[in-house]
């Protein structure tokens, strides 16, 4: 039988809309503190490609050398490029786990791309950004309370519950990001499970109603569909 409650138990819809507002807020100041120490790395590089042009021209032509107007158009040039360049290596090696042993010209290319990536990191700390719509937040305070009862359920068997793939997979991304549900491999298959750690008001499940299946262990009432 899905899950599509049309009324969700109020105590932990409510806890669950102020999880993810908790957890969104987190997010929006991590990328914006991230795009402030970005762009402060920029400006501090500018600044120093401009002393070193100002020293580099002063040694050639004397005291009077003025740096050449297009500095400014060749560091930002320079600045798009790097970027492009960093969000292809990363698309092409999505793998970013660190090496015991680099090669010298790896060290460079890390060092060179640092500040581009740490610039394309924040849209990375965006898309952690979660918006759970009436309905999905139903499936998902139905899926917290049949975990609740159940203790953990076979992932295989979640579109029973959850017919719709897209819709399943948010909520299942959701709820592992804001620490509610972790998944787990035992006995040789994967399971959903309730964090150990979960927020204290998801540690209490609602009593379930009595033969109502499982719009009971939901504490709702259940549209079949």
């Amino acid at each position: 039988m899905p899950l599509g409650a049309t009324n969700s138990t109020p105590d932990l819809a409510r806890a669950l809309r102020s999880q993810l507002a908790a957890h969104n807020r987190r997010v929006a100041l991590v990328g914006a503190l991230t795009l402030v120490v970005s762009l402060a790395v920029w400006s501090a590089l500018r600044l120093v490609v401009n002393w070193l042009a100002i020293l580099f021209i002063t040694a050639v032509q004397g005291t009077e050398a003025h740096v050449p107007a297009g500095i400014e158009n060749v560091f930002w040039f320079a600045a798009a490029a790097l970027l492009a360049v960093a969000w292809i290596d990363r698309r092409f090696r999505p793998d970013d786990r660190p090496r015991d042993h680099k090669s010298v010209a790896e060290i460079v290319w890390e060092i060179a791309l640092a500040v581009p990536r740490l610039t394309l990191s924040v849209g990375g700390t965006l898309s952690a950004w979660q918006h759970l719509d009436a309905r999905e937040q139903a499936d998902a305070v139905a899926l917290i309370e049949r975990l609740g009862q159940e203790r953990r359920l076979r992932l295989a068997s979640l579109p029973l519950e959850i017919p719709d793939a897209p819709r399943r997979f948010k909520i299942l991304l959701a709820l592992q990001l804001v620490q509610i549900i972790d998944l787990r491999r035992e006995d040789r298959e994967l399971w959903v499970a309730l964090n150990p750690l979960r927020p204290r008001s998801f540690c209490e499940a609602p009593a379930p109603a009595q033969g109502d299946g499982i719009a009971a262990r939901a504490g709702t009432r259940m549209r079949v569909g």
